[in-house]
C-alpha cells in the first residue's frame, strides 16, 4: 500500500517522519477522515474548510488548497487501485519542537472501505464513563490529541458493543467516540449544539443540510440521556458509516430496534445527493 509523506509517494513499509515529530512526541496535529466514492471525496471542501480552521487555531503553518489535495488524494487513490476508500490527512507541526522553522509533516493514507456498509439493524453504543468538558476549545476540532476517544470506544467494543457515548458535566450526551448523534421526537430531528462540547461533524452538517431541504424540523438542543431512551428513532453519523441506527445503549433499547422512518429516509437522501456531487451529469 502506497501512502503520501512529505512530498512524496512510498510503500507504507518506508514511511518516515522525524523522531521529533510534534505529533508524535505530543499529539500536536489535526486530521481528516473522509470517504471516496468512485475515486472522488465527498464534500472535500468542507473537509479542508474545518481542517484549516484547527490547523489556524493550533497554530500549524498549513493551508490545504482543494486542488492540491485533491490532485494528491486522486494520485494515491490510483497508486493503490482503490475507488470506495477511506481516506485520512494528517497534519502535524513536524520536527518544531526541537527544529527552528520546520516544515509541518502532511500524510495522506486510504485504505478500502469494504465491509463497512451501513448495518440494517442498527448499532449499540456504551456510555462512557467520565464526562467532558464543554468548556475545552479543542473538542470542536479534529486533533491528534485522541486517546480518550480510542480508549473509550475500545473498552465498548471489547464489551460487545458499536460505539461509545459521551456525556459533559452537566450530565448532556454530546457524541460517540467518532460519530454525531441525533434522535428523532415528533417528527423533529434533535442533535447537541457544539457548544455542548463535540466536533461538528461534516455529516452532521449534511444531515442538517437535507433535513432543511426536505422539510424535517432540524433543532439544536441538548439531549440528555432519558431523551435518547424516549425517542422513536435515534441515529450517529460519520463521513464513513454515513447513516446508522442506534438501537440500544447499554442495555437500555432505544428506538425501534431499527432504523425508523425519518432514519431511513436519511439514508437514501444522504446516499442520492453522494451519487449526485461525485457523479454529476
Amino acid at each position: 500500500m502506497k501512502v503520501y509523506v512529505n512530498g512524496a509517494f512510498v510503500e507504507e513499509e518506508q514511511a518516515r517522519i522525524s523522531a521529533f515529530d510534534a505529533g508524535f512526541l505530543v499529539g500536536h496535529g489535526a486530521f481528516e477522515t473522509m470517504r471516496s466514492y468512485s475515486g472522488r471525496i465527498f464534500r472535500l471542501e468542507a473537509h479542508l474548510r474545518r481542517l484549516n480552521q484547527a490547523c489556524a487555531a493550533l497554530k500549524i503553518p498549513f493551508t490545504g488548497e482543494v486542488t492540491t489535495v485533491s490532485g494528491l488524494v486522486g494520485r494515491l487513490l490510483q497508486l493503490n487501485s482503490l475507488e470506495e476508500a477511506r481516506v485520512r490527512l494528517t497534519v502535524t507541526p513536524g520536527a518544531a519542537v526541537s527544529t527552528a522553522g520546520a516544515l509541518p509533516t502532511v500524510v495522506i493514507t486510504a485504505a478500502a472501505v469494504t465491509g463497512i456498509a451501513t448495518p440494517g439493524n442498527g448499532w449499540r453504543a456504551l456510555l462512557h464513563g467520565g464526562a467532558v468538558s464543554s468548556r475545552d476549545y479543542l473538542r470542536r476540532y479534529k486533533t491528534t490529541s485522541y486517546l480518550e476517544k480510542v480508549l473509550a470506544r475500545r473498552d465498548a467494543r471489547d464489551r460487545g458493543f458499536d460505539e461509545a457515548l459521551f456525556l459533559n458535566e452537566m450530565g448532556h450526551v454530546t457524541e460517540g467516540s467518532a460519530t454525531n448523534i441525533f434522535c428523532v421526537r415528533n417528527g423533529t430531528i434533535y442533535t447537541p449544539p457544539p457548544s455542548e462540547g463535540l466536533l461538528p461533524g461534516i455529516t452532521r452538517d449534511v444531515i442538517a443540510e437535507i433535513a432543511y431541504r426536505d422539510g424535517i424540523p432540524f433543532c439544536e438542543q441538548a439531549l440528555r440521556f432519558e431523551d435518547l431512551v424516549s425517542s422513536a428513532e435515534v441515529f450517529l453519523t460519520n463521513s464513513v458509516i454515513e447513516v446508522v441506527p442506534l438501537v440500544m445503549v447499554g442495555e437500555v433499547p432505544v428506538g425501534g430496534g431499527g432504523p425508523g422512518p425519518v432514519t431511513a429516509r436519511l439514508q437514501e437522501s444522504y446516499r442520492d445527493l453522494v451519487r449526485r456531487e461525485v457523479n454529476p451529469g
